[in-house]
Parts: structure tokens; sequence; C-alpha cells
């Protein structure tokens, strides 16, 4: 460097060495901000949610106990108590009164706070009723669906048939989503049948068998993955998006 030329001998070398250590200096604060931007800490497993409540005789027995109590009417009666986290673990519960009205909503582990009011639902049709019913978080806000089987069983020549409905919380109050059919059967139509399951934030079916011309509503022979997609329940794959 031109400057350097002016400085006598040891000058020129004690300014050098000077020079080294402000050079390794630099060297060790761009090192030090490097690492701080390089790769982030390894992330550690989020805190599992709390296990979800299992819903015994004896459970039901308080839970329906309390219920009698509250509504001043003896003759109630739970036809299912399905557990989950409505963030919090609790059980959506479906009773009916003596009048045979079915009402559903959510209630707490214990039985005594009421987590979404309970209301009636509208009437059913004959030979209508929930056959399985399971919850698990569709879409992924911490808080569960409830994922119903329903089943129409026919007479004669009606045959009968087999869909899935959801239930979303919000704002502390049930909706119900339609979604897609399982098995259908109709003597003169044909049929399909299907299996369900739940997997991650997604309901899986698989149509495992079907006649050579199934009714309208049966699902196509194979796999069917279904999400939550805001009020709808969509069926995903590797290409399209189709509501149903």
């Amino acid at each position: 460097m031109v400057w350097t030329r002016s400085l006598p001998p040891k000058a020129y070398y004690a300014r050098c060495a000077t020079l080294g250590v402000m050079r390794a200096l630099l060297l060790v604060v761009i090192a030090a901000c490097g690492s701080a931007k390089g790769p982030a800490e390894p992330v550690t497993n989020r805190a599992a949610p709390p296990p979800k409540p299992a819903c015994t005789e004896d459970r039901i027995q308080v839970i329906t106990h309390d219920l009698r109590a509250r509504w001043r009417s003896p003759e109630l009666s739970i036809v299912h108590c399905t557990p989950g986290l409505f963030p919090t673990p609790g059980f959506f519960v479906e009773v009916v009164d003596r009048d045979e009205d079915h009402h559903v909503g959510v209630v707490s582990v214990d039985g005594r706070i009421t987590l979404v009011p309970f209301e009636i639902e509208d009437q059913r049709t004959i030979a209508t009723s929930v056959i399985e019913c399971a919850t698990v978080d569709l879409d992924g806000d911490g808080i569960d669906e409830v994922v119903e089987t329903w089943r129409k069983s026919g007479h004669d020549r009606m045959g009968s048939d087999t869909w899935l409905e959801v239930r979303r919380i919000v704002d502390h109050e049930l909706m119900t989503i339609r979604g897609p059919h399982t098995s259908v059967f109709h003597p003169d139509l044909g049929s399909c049948t299907a299996e369900v399951r739940l997997a991650g934030h997604t309901i899986v079916i698989t149509v495992e068998r079907s006649s050579d011309l199934p009714p309208s509503d049966c699902l196509a022979a194979g796999t069917h993955t279904f999400a939550l997609e805001g009020d709808e329940i969509v069926e995903i794959d590797a290409t399209r998006l189709s509501r149903r």
C-alpha cells in the first residue's frame, strides 16, 4: 500500500502487526454474525396435547345424573358419549328426553360445565340413526370436530345408505356439514361398501367393493382422502379439489 512506504521499518512492522490483530478480530466478529444467521437451533418437540378422556359407564352415569338435575327431567338417557378436545378435554354428548327429542352438546370431563350449549336437533327421519362417532381436529385449530357415521335402513326394496356428517364448533355452537356417502345398497341399482379411517387432519375412505353399476351416491372404487376447508368437506388428491 502506498501509505506504508513513508513509515520507518520498525513502525512499518508494528503497523502490520496491529493490522493483523485487527483483521483477526474482524474475522471473529464476522464469524459470530454469520453464526447468528446460520442454521436455526433444533426445534424441540412441542408439548403433546392432553389425552382424550375415557367415556366409561361410570362417567356416563355422572353426566346423566347432573343433566337430569339441571334440566329437572328424570327421563333422560345418553345415547352417545364421545371424548375429545374442545379444546380442553370433554365429551360430545347426545341425549334423548321423554319426548324422544335428541339434544347434542359438549360438557367438561366432570360433566358439570357446559362447553357447548345443548340444542335440540331437527326431527330425524324414520329408521335413521348414528352408528359410529369419533373426534379429530380436521382443520388444525386445536378444537376437535365430531365425525359421525349416519345410516338409513330401508325396508323391502328401499335399500339402505350410510354417509358421514361433520360437526364443527363455531362461536360455541355446533354446525353440521354433510359429508360423502360411504356404503350404499339398492336392490335394483347395485351397491358399494367402504372402510373409513381418520388419519392426521383427514378422513380416508376406501371403497372396497362396488357393483358393476353402483348407485350415483357411491364413490368410485379406490381410496379417497377428504379434508375440512372452511364450511365444506373437500376431497383432495394430487391434481384436484372437489367439494362434496
